[in-house]
């Protein structure tokens, strides 16, 4: 693909790339060029990894050019800012290699789970209606085959609480010292 057919955000990526001062029109062509075939080279499939791949070979151009003046820096200090410009664009573009990789995975899986067969489910057999139980109440089972069946029993009713009914007595002490005046 040629750079002046590409689609105008990645021309935008390609243009801030290749635009150099003091560079003539062959060279910024080259070097649009070359970035174009380095983001061939990550083999974008859709939009996304176009742009991923188009913000990997920024950053890489942004890393050349920030170790290149920490080369011809006239300073150690300057010489040291340009080094640390550097590992931080390093790790801005870390951190778009990890996206474009992020990506394809989650593509990869789709397209397996699209391509893996859905289980069909198996019909659930009805449960066949059970006899109505008969008024009163009937022998359970015994808990153990020694034992003799018991008789079902109805739980006994619960009647409402009222207050002092708790069979608790306050706490002899708490009552007499709030009784207690201090004077």
């Amino acid at each position: 693909m040629h750079p002046d057919q590409t689609p105008p955000p990645l021309r935008a990526l390609i243009d801030a790339i290749a635009n150099r001062p003091n560079q003539t029109d062959t060279e910024r062509q080259a070097r649009a060029q070359t970035a174009l075939a380095q983001m061939e080279a990550l083999t974008p499939t859709d939009s996304a990894e176009v742009l991923f791949a188009g913000q990997i070979v920024l950053f890489q151009t942004l890393i050349l050019d920030a170790v290149n003046d920490a080369h011809a820096a006239e300073t150690p200090a300057d010489a040291y800012k340009h080094r640390q410009q550097a590992i931080a664009l390093g790790r801005v573009q870390k951190s778009w290699i990890v996206e474009l990789r992020r990506h394809r995975a989650q593509q990869a899986a789709a397209q397996q789970a699209a391509a893996e067969p859905q289980p069909t489910p198996e019909p659930h057999p009805t449960p066949e209606p059970q006899p109505e139980p008969a008024a009163g109440p009937e022998p359970t089972q015994p808990a153990h085959p020694f034992d003799p069946p018991r008789q079902a029993q109805t739980p006994p009713l619960k009647t409402p609480r009222t207050a002092g009914a708790t069979g608790h007595r306050a706490h002899p002490t708490r009552h007499a010292a709030a009784s207690m005046r201090w004077t």
